[in-house]
């Protein structure tokens, strides 16, 4: 895979040898400790895999609401979602407003279930509600707790 965000790929990528001498395949996406990468460093393809991941997840949480309290449904999201949404956000954070906002949506699911908030509910509300910051703040705190 050869990364580069503004230059377009070249149809032809330079082909690399292994010692052993066979040649290494060029692939588009790879997964790498658990991060999806792209040739552009766009990152659409972690955050549909993250969208997809989350959304199961609170389908099934939605569908069995009825047998959870509240402080149990708090736990869940807490310890089931935000750890999928926390990891290696650090690293997805330069991806476009547009990526992020499909991410911010599975979470502010994950707060209406919490909360019962109904869909009208403005998401600063929820946030209140819940006692949880906006996914942009949880990722700027993670990157300055990367970087200090």
């Amino acid at each position: 895979m050869l990364f580069n965000r503004s230059l377009p790929t070249p149809a032809c990528p330079p082909s690399i040898t292994t010692l052993d001498g066979s040649d290494l395949e060029y692939v588009d996406n790879y997964k790498y400790l658990g991060v999806w990468l792209d040739c552009k460093l766009s990152f659409q393809t972690r955050i549909k895999h993250l969208q997809s991941k989350v959304k199961s997840r609170i389908g099934f949480l939605f569908r069995n609401k009825a047998s959870f309290t509240h402080a149990a449904k708090h736990t869940l999201v807490k310890l089931n979602i935000l750890p999928i949404l926390d990891f290696g956000d650090v690293i997805y954070k330069i991806a476009s407003n547009t990526l992020l906002n499909k991410l911010d949506a599975v979470y502010h699911s994950a707060i209406r279930f919490v909360t019962k908030a109904p869909y009208t509910t403005h998401h600063c509300d929820m946030y209140a509600l819940v006692g949880w910051p906006s996914l942009h703040t949880r990722r700027q705190t993670h990157w300055f707790q990367v970087i200090y």
